[in-house]
């Protein structure tokens, strides 16, 4: 389902068989460990990026080996680049998890809330994933995905997994890892990482 800025969406899965434009070929995938030590919460992020046959990018995460507290909310963040030029080609994403690939629990609903820079506008995407009901320790994700008109890509440490707190306020816990994200591979032409959460997140929707 394609989300806009200030835009939720509940997400039920979906497969290949349903939505063929997903099938494509994998160009990088790895496994990268985050842990957020205070708490006692570590696990494994599988990070994935699929080219189609258009010739764009999809995107995957899958939370793996999660242990100590259930997992909530997770934040991917990354910044606009030049491939996409500011208000002419926004930055689409089509979002939703995949019930026929590993994994048990998929995310209840996304949300998208783009920030706007003052020299590039829509310069900060963020988009966010909820479980509402938790992915308990020992759960493992199914695979999540962000369908772009990307066509390149690089790394950022972007994205954060949080733990439950009641008023959606500060998390209880959170932990970053670096994942594949749209943009140029060059590290001039791009930032490679952003700070932890600190602010709010946006309530789910029910």
């Amino acid at each position: 389902m394609i989300i806009w800025s200030s835009h939720t969406a509940n997400l039920s899965g979906t497969t290949a068989a349903a939505e063929p434009t997903l099938s494509g070929t994998v160009e990088a995938d790895e496994l990268v460990a985050f842990e957020d030590p205070i708490a006692g919460v570590a696990g494994e992020l599988q990070t994935r990026v699929v080219r189609v046959a258009a010739g764009t990018l999809d995107f995957y995460y899958r939370v793996r080996s999660l242990s100590g507290q259930a997992l909530f909310g997770v934040e991917w963040r990354f910044r606009n680049t030049p491939t996409f030029p500011p208000l002419s080609t926004p930055i689409t994403t089509d979002v939703d998890f995949r019930l026929d690939g590993l994994g048990e629990v998929g995310p209840a609903s996304a949300s998208r809330s783009d920030y706007l820079g003052h020299l590039q506008p829509m310069s900060l995407l963020t988009l966010y994933f909820w479980f509402h009901t938790g992915l308990q320790p020992g759960d493992t994700s199914r695979f999540v995905y962000v369908s772009t008109n990307a066509t390149d890509f690089s790394r950022y440490r972007g994205f954060a997994l949080v733990g439950e707190e009641p008023t959606w306020g500060r998390p209880r816990w959170h932990a970053t890892a670096s994942v594949f994200a749209p943009g140029f591979a060059n590290p001039d032409d791009q930032p490679s990482r952003f700070d932890p959460p600190t602010g709010t997140f946006p309530a789910p929707s029910a």
